[in-house]
C-alpha cells in the first residue's frame, strides 16, 4: 500500500503549502509492479505508465485510469545505479511525462525484466532423485512508454550527482 502511505503525505504537504516533493530511491531494488502504476497516477492525470511485452511478443499496457492529480508542483526524483525495477519503472514514467526531474548516477540498475522460477524437482516425481534446484526464466521485459527498454541501461538521469560508484 505504498501509494496510498504517499498519498496521504502528499495531503499533508499540500495543506503545508509544500512548493516541490523530493522522491528518494536511490538504493531501491524495486518492489510491485502494481504499486508503481498506482503511486505514478498520484502525479499524473491518467495515462500509461509501463508496457510489459511477453514472449509471445504481446504487449499490455500499466496505466492510470483515475484522471486525477494529487500533487501537481515541481517533482524531483533522486536515483542511483542500485534504484532497480519497479523504482525504475516510476522514474521512467515522470520522465517520459516531462513530470519530474531525475537526479543521481548516470543511470539506474537496468532491470527491466520479471523472472519466474521453475522448481525442477516438480518435473519428476521421485523421492530417488537428489535436489535438481530451480532455473530462472525471463517471461516479460518492461518498456518505457516512449518504447525505449531499461534493461540495461536503465534510466538516465536528467542533473547528474557525483557518487561512490562513479
Amino acid at each position: 500500500n505504498l501509494h496510498q502511505d504517499v498519498k496521504k503525505e502528499i495531503q499533508s504537504l499540500n495543506v503545508k503549502g509544500v512548493r516541490g516533493i523530493i522522491v528518494d530511491l536511490r538504493g531501491n531494488g524495486g518492489g510491485s509492479l502494481t504499486e508503481s502504476t498506482l503511486l505514478s497516477g498520484l502525479f499524473i492525470d491518467k495515462g500509461p505508465v509501463v508496457q510489459i511485452r511477453d514472449g509471445a511478443g504481446r504487449i499490455r499496457l500499466e496505466k492510470d485510469v483515475d484522471g486525477k492529480v494529487f500533487y501537481e508542483g515541481p517533482l524531483t526524483v533522486l536515483v542511483d545505479r542500485y534504484s532497480a525495477s519497479a523504482s525504475e519503472i516510476f522514474a521512467a514514467a515522470m520522465q517520459d511525462y516531462n513530470r519530474a526531474v531525475i537526479v543521481g548516477s548516470s543511470s539506474t540498475h537496468g532491470k527491466g525484466t520479471v523472472q519466474r522460477f521453475l522448481d525442477l524437482n516438480r518435473t519428476i516425481r521421485s523421492k530417488d532423485v537428489p535436489d535438481l534446484g530451480s532455473i530462472k526464466l525471463t517471461i516479460q521485459k518492461f518498456y518505457r512508454i516512449n518504447g525505449d527498454a531499461t534493461q540495461l541501461k536503465g534510466v538516465t538521469s536528467d542533473v547528474l550527482l557525483p557518487d561512490n560508484y562513479m
